[in-house]
This record gives C-alpha cells, sequence and structure tokens, in this order.
C-alpha cells in the first residue's frame, strides 16, 4: 500500500510525492495507512458497536463520529491519537478497491458487511452492461 500525500496547490489526496509540479505533504504513510483502512473495514463491515458507532439501516456512519470512536472509545484508542477526519476521508477516496463509500458527512463500507447487522443497502442496478464476467471455474 503506498504512502497518502496531499498536494499543497490545489489540495487532492494522491499516492505521489509531486503534484501540480510542487512537492506534496505526506499525509499518511504506508503502515498508518494500512493499519487505519484495516480499521474501519472491521468497523464499518463487522462491528461498529467496537468504537461506539451509531450506523443507521444503510450502513452510513457519520465521518466526525468514526473519528473520535476511533481515537477515544476502540479498544487501542492510545494506538490512533493521530487519527484526523482528513486521514480517513483521504484513505476512502483512494482506496484501491473500492471499500468505502461518502456521501456528505458520511461514510459506509460499500461491501463485505457481516450478517448480524442486518443493514439493507440499495445498491444502484445496472441496466448497460451486457457481458458480465465471474471470478470463478466454468463449471460453477
Amino acid at each position: 500500500m503506498k504512502p497518502i500525500y496531499k498536494c499543497r496547490v490545489c489540495g487532492a489526496y494522491i499516492e505521489e510525492s509531486y503534484h501540480c509540479g510542487t512537492p506534496a505533504e505526506l499525509l499518511l504513510d504506508e503502515t498508518r495507512r494500512k493499519a487505519l483502512s484495516k480499521l474501519m473495514s472491521f468497523l464499518l463491515r463487522h462491528d461498529p458497536t467496537a468504537a461506539s458507532l451509531s450506523m443507521d439501516p444503510e450502513g452510513w456512519v457519520g465521518i466526525d463520529e468514526l473519528t473520535e470512536g476511533i481515537k477515544h472509545r476502540w479498544r487501542n484508542a492510545h494506538m490512533y491519537k493521530w487519527v484526523e477526519k482528513e486521514h480517513i476521508i483521504a484513505i476512502a477516496i483512494l482506496d484501491p478497491k473500492g471499500r468505502f463509500e461518502l456521501r456528505d458527512n458520511a461514510i459506509r463500507a460499500r461491501y463485505g458487511h457481516s450478517k448480524n447487522l442486518k443493514l439493507h443497502i440499495v445498491y444502484p442496478e445496472d441496466r448497460t452492461t451486457r457481458l458480465l464476467y465471474h471470478g470463478t471455474a466454468r463449471e460453477y
């Protein structure tokens, strides 16, 4: 996983150390990015109560609430005192597998939720794709 930078000129979150012709500011190194991304996935997919998060029926949690939950209510909060809202947003925007979705001031995991959460997520229906590939053996 690459580090995340923030462009000093346009403010974009990027994975390169230069943007808009100038050096970018390091926002998250590889180690912190990976650790926070895994924790976000765990909390938003499997156990929001582990950080005292209130999740709506579609899986949305306020970004500020997630930030505070990680910094203060997560069992290993002492390891995440450095987390800011901007880190969560940058991870969500740059996630290579599209694990997160942002809307207004909220975030949710796009997929992979535990059934015990009993979420009702309505996904947009794709009516334009003509050919669908499925990653399994032909006999299945």
